[in-house]
């Protein structure tokens, strides 16, 4: 086997994986939304309150955990689009990579360069303010939006459950509700972080790209 049916084989197993991993999400994201519309169902079905209350805090049992995951899939995604762009140009030999190991091999050398802060991001050309890529985020003005409409989406959800159970509640959410809105709070901050790093940080495309240049001695 020579090197461009090697580059050739590799790119299709990734490709496989890539579409795996996708569908991986989309389970996740649609798990969510029929888990939580068929708990607040029969939630809805119960008389009492406080029962309501506590049972509308169920759904955030499947949520935070499909919140966190689906993120780190799209970590992972990016990680190998980088990784799937080299060996495009490798078979269209419009480059070399002078350290090419194979994608198990690479990947460990990536995690070990990633632990230890080895990896050197590009400088950042673009003079946008961070608040105003916020806003871009946000607004949906990004080619991103699968993944800023997905964050809505588990937000929404979890949001929703909290809120309303505070509500049902009433005065006993003292009691109940400090947890669920600790780690709802902890889930929004740490994967709109995510969702920064996919578009803009070290976790986007051309980031991921850079590295694996790096690692695998393109030239």
């Amino acid at each position: 086997m020579d090197e461009i049916e090697l580059y050739d084989h590799e790119r299709t197993a990734l490709r496989e994986e890539l579409h795996n991993l996708k569908s991986c999400q989309i389970t996740f994201l649609t798990s969510s939304v029929t888990a939580t519309g068929v708990l607040l169902g029969l939630a809805t079905t119960l008389a009492s309150s406080l029962d309501l209350g506590v049972i509308f805090l169920f759904p955030l049992i499947v949520l935070f955990p499909s919140w966190w995951i689906f993120f780190d899939k799209a970590t992972t995604i990016t990680r190998i689009v980088g990784y799937y762009r080299i060996l495009e140009r490798l078979i269209l030999q419009h480059c070399r990579a002078t350290n090419f190991v194979g994608w198990e091999n690479a990947l460990g050398e990536f995690r070990k360069r990633q632990t230890c802060r080895e990896l050197n991001a590009p400088k950042n050309e673009q003079d946008n303010s961070r608040l105003a890529r916020w806003i871009e985020i946000f607004s949906l003005h990004t080619s991103h939006r699968y993944w800023v409409i997905s964050y809505f989406t588990f937000f929404a959800l979890s949001g929703l459950c909290v809120l309303v159970s505070i509500t049902s509640l009433k005065t006993a959410w003292l009691f109940v509700i400090p947890v669920p809105a600790l780690l709802f709070l902890v889930s929004v901050l740490w994967n709109a972080r995510i969702v920064w790093q996919l578009i803009y940080g070290n976790h986007s495309y051309d980031c991921n790209e850079h590295f694996w240049k790096q690692i695998l001695g393109v030239t």
